[in-house]
């Protein structure tokens, strides 16, 4: 067990300990990564105060698990909690950007060749389980950018499945889905799922079409 010592606690004891439990897209929320520990009991004794935010996630990952909303990072005194998205139309266009350009020609993209929202929002996708990365086997990288759909990914993106229509974030971490679930084409606003396979189509070729 672990036990509150006068050394501080091992970070990384507590999580192989408890094992977080990954989310799933299609159950209810899921909101405590480890419902088997007692975090009203758990306490930080006499340890060093971070020196990166990275050194102090997994004591505000403890923090928040224990029900608060936000926490305080004691490396850069940012207010920091677990935030809710919704599942919207540049994470629609993405994915269906990624599954056109999947159908016609099987392998890894790079997520320059098919994201759509300008940033690193696409990541999201991962926590729907909707696309997979490419282990990295480059000694030389830290990580793989190179990502294919899911079969669950490309039911969604054909508005085959629902799917949540908010996950719930905190460090790049899904904690857990809304219980509200939608279709694809009911997360574009005024486009139809049509008009997204249209414009990805367009920038590919006409041999994909909608099915």
């Amino acid at each position: 067990m672990i036990t509150e010592e006068a050394g501080g606690v091992d970070i990384v004891a507590l999580l192989a300990e408890f094992p977080p439990e990954k989310p799933s897209p299609t159950e209810s929320p899921q909101l405590e990564l480890f419902p088997n520990f007692d975090y009203s009991k758990f306490k930080f004794p006499n340890m060093p105060a971070p020196t990166s935010c990275a050194e102090e996630q997994g004591r505000m990952t403890i923090r928040l698990c224990n029900g608060d909303k936000t926490t305080i990072c004691g490396a850069c005194g940012q207010k920091v909690g677990i935030y809710g998205r919704p599942f919207n139309r540049g994470y629609a266009r993405t994915l269906v950007s990624l599954v056109a350009q999947f159908e016609r020609d099987e392998r890894w993209y790079h997520a320059k060749e098919f994201n759509c929202t300008g940033g690193g929002d696409y990541a999201k996708l991962l926590g729907y389980e909707f696309i997979e990365k490419r282990p990295n086997d480059d000694p030389d990288k830290t990580s793989s950018a190179n990502f294919r759909p899911t079969r669950r990914g490309i039911e969604a993106a054909h508005g085959r499945i629902a799917f949540p229509k908010r996950s719930f974030w905190f460090g790049g971490m899904c904690f857990g889905f809304g219980e509200d679930r939608v279709l694809i084409h009911e997360c574009t606003e005024n486009f139809s799922i049509r008009d997204l396979w249209d414009e990805a189509v367009a920038k590919i070729g006409p041999d994909t079409h909608l099915t």
